[in-house]
């Protein structure tokens, strides 16, 4: 019922100048003015729908065309051929495991509220309990067995013409379905996974130890190959946002204005080399004496899907630092040409198979840059005022000296009338004399008949 002054009023009652009113549920506001429930709701998800503005950058980055991975895009027509795989993963994996999809639910029975608040607004249909547990079983086993397959785990039981799990799917589909695994949009709580994994008992590691090794090879195609150090997982976005970074930055960092990052040619003409770091994480980027010490980036198939979802989960996740931010934004303003990829390139520091791809490497970082604030803040951006220290300090070197070169030429040889006239009369004949000797030779070799 809408409310005036804190009163409750008749619906036909509430004045208006437009012809569409406007009503305010009046429970809704009193539960929000009662509690800090949305607050405390904030707190737990991590699961977020990408906002409008940033879909307008590139929605393809963010929205899947082939399967839905929990309740966001579930049911869309586009996805629906997707689900009968779903349900033969399911059915090999209960096969394998010799349980009933009640046992996994039931290991989920005691925290299906921790589960459902990790996203960010569920549609009415998943509130209810059972149904939304049913969701996390089936998808969590498809995302599972997709995992393997990418793995090439060959113990899994399929039919080698299997259209999803066998070698003809290995071969076409495997890699797209992999990439939509990696949407923030279509992610599980990591919990989902750990609570399947523990229930199959397949497995003779630790679940999160066996989850680490599975999505590290995933991780591979585009950031570090070293073994993650233990950190808190949320979902395969937070797995492989934390395993590009390593440790993260201060948060109380102040701000720093990117625009004055020059590119990789002009560090490298000013002396600045660059070198592969320790261990590949964006946290090890250093100057050392001349050389900037950069981890190795991978264009791959999934480079473009990895960092617009990372960098999104990074801006909509309170609390998170801002380090792939910080990356992009160095990475967009040292390579803004092909020729500066070339040059990291030709240092080991960028992973690709064709010249043409060094375009596509410039445009990816371009097209993320287009979407940060040019102030980002992050210990990378600390390093990169090292490196314009340095290349301030050697292009007023090579200034000094020119200025001193200037100097002398014109206190030699510019002093009167005089002495430039011999200047241009000296090179003139040592002119001739090179341009006399060229002839002679090439009269000598070459006699005109």
């Amino acid at each position: 019922m809408p409310v005036e002054n804190g009163q409750e009023i008749a619906p036909e009652t509430v004045p208006t100048s437009k012809s569409n009113s406007v009503f305010i549920d009046a429970n809704r506001l009193r539960r929000l003015l009662d509690s800090n429930e949305k607050e405390n709701r904030w707190d737990k998800c991590s699961i977020y729908r990408v906002p409008c503005h940033l879909l307008l950058r590139n929605e393809k980055a963010y929205k899947p065309n082939l399967v839905s991975i929990g309740p966001i895009h579930h049911g869309e027509p586009q996805l629906s051929p997707m689900e009968e795989h779903k349900y033969r993963a399911l059915s090999q994996f209960l096969k394998r495991s010799k349980k009933n999809v009640d046992d996994f639910k039931a290991s989920m029975k005691d925290c299906v509220q921790q589960l459902m608040e990790s996203y960010e607004k569920l549609d009415e249909e998943w509130l209810d309990e059972d149904k939304f547990l049913e969701l996390m079983v089936l998808d969590g086993c498809f995302v599972l067995e997709i995992l393997r397959v990418f793995t090439f785990d060959k113990s899994l039981g399929y039919s080698p013409n299997d259209p999803i799990f066998g070698a003809r799917g290995t071969s076409t589909v495997i890699n797209i379905l992999v990439q939509e695994i990696v949407m923030l949009e279509n992610q599980l709580p990591f919990l989902v996974l750990e609570k399947l994994l523990a229930v199959e008992n397949r497995i003779s590691t630790d679940s999160g130890k066996y989850l680490n090794d599975l999505l590290s090879i995933v991780g591979d195609d585009i950031c570090t190959k070293d073994k993650p150090a233990a950190f808190s997982r949320l979902h395969i976005v937070d797995f492989l946002r934390n395993k590009i970074i390593g440790t993260p930055s201060e948060n109380n960092r102040p701000e720093i204005d990117t625009i004055g990052i020059e590119s990789a040619t002009e560090y490298k003409k000013a002396g600045i080399a660059f070198a592969e770091n320790d261990s590949n994480f964006l946290s090890d980027i250093k100057l050392e004496n001349n050389i900037l010490r950069l981890p190795v980036f991978e264009q791959c198939t999934f480079s473009e899907v990895i960092w617009f979802n990372v960098w999104a989960f990074e801006c909509l996740h309170a609390g998170l630092t801002k380090d792939i931010s910080a990356y992009i934004c160095v990475m967009a303003r040292l390579l803004r040409s092909t020729d500066d990829v070339a040059i990291l390139h030709s240092n080991g520091l960028i992973s690709v198979t064709t010249f043409g791809e060094n375009q596509e490497v410039v445009e990816l970082f371009k097209s993320l840059y287009n979407c940060i604030d040019f102030r980002v803040r992050g210990d990378l951006l600390y390093v990169i005022m090292e490196v314009n220290a340095y290349h301030t300090r050697s292009t007023k070197k090579w200034k000094r000296r020119i200025r001193e070169w200037s100097l002398h030429l014109k206190l030699t040889y510019f002093r009167s009338p005089w002495t430039v006239l011999s200047l241009f009369a000296a090179t003139l004949l040592i002119g001739l004399t090179v341009w006399q000797t060229v002839y002679t030779t090439l009269s000598y070799y070459n006699p005109r008949s």
